[in-house]
């Protein structure tokens, strides 16, 4: 029997086996489903116990900057951007920057990818939200969509590129609300 953790709302896609064993949290409890082959047919399963995502489509677009580790932050990035995405993350690879395209000049010497569209979660998460990334991104990877995703403590944020955001947006209207 396989064991299969966190299926949400979402499809998630199993290999094909006789008996699958569904352990699934869902406020503040474990269901235990038990599928033979033949209840879940072509094994797709979809649990619609979850409530829906809330994402906000952020204005504008965004660039991700790639700096050295050491970098300070640069004067053009120290601005207030309360209703949008202001990201600076430093790690032992480098220093990163996301922030709106048209803050960053022009001859800024550093890696960018600019064009990137943001969705951002748009509720209050709590600690017991499980599965929450794993029910955003697993849609938009079996279409191939990339993402990059930025968390803080009370915000998460999806990062799309500009030519996938109409096609994201579709997919993740399936069980999100998009506001």
């Amino acid at each position: 029997m396989a064991t299969i953790f966190g299926i949400s709302r979402t499809q998630a896609y199993f290999k094909p086996v006789q008996r699958m064993k569904i352990i699934h949290f869902c406020h503040g409890n474990f269901k235990n489903l038990i599928y033979s082959k033949e209840m879940i047919g072509s094994a797709l399963a979809i649990s619609d116990d979850l409530s829906p995502i809330v994402l906000k489509a952020l204005i504008g677009t965004y660039s991700l900057i790639n700096l050295p580790r050491d970098a300070e932050i640069p004067e053009w990035a120290k601005r207030n951007n309360p209703e949008g995405l202001l990201s600076f993350t430093q790690s032992y690879y480098g220093f990163s920057i996301i922030c709106p395209d048209a803050w960053v000049p022009n001859d800024i010497v550093a890696e960018r990818v600019a064009e990137w569209r943001v969705f951002r979660v748009d509720q209050p998460r709590g600690w017991a939200m499980y599965g929450l990334y794993s029910r955003l991104t697993q849609p938009l990877a079996d279409d191939a969509i990339s993402i990059y995703i930025v968390g803080s403590y009370d915000a998460d944020h999806i990062l799309l590129r500009q030519p996938d955001f109409a096609r994201a947006k579709q997919i993740l209207s399936r069980f999100c609300e998009i506001v």
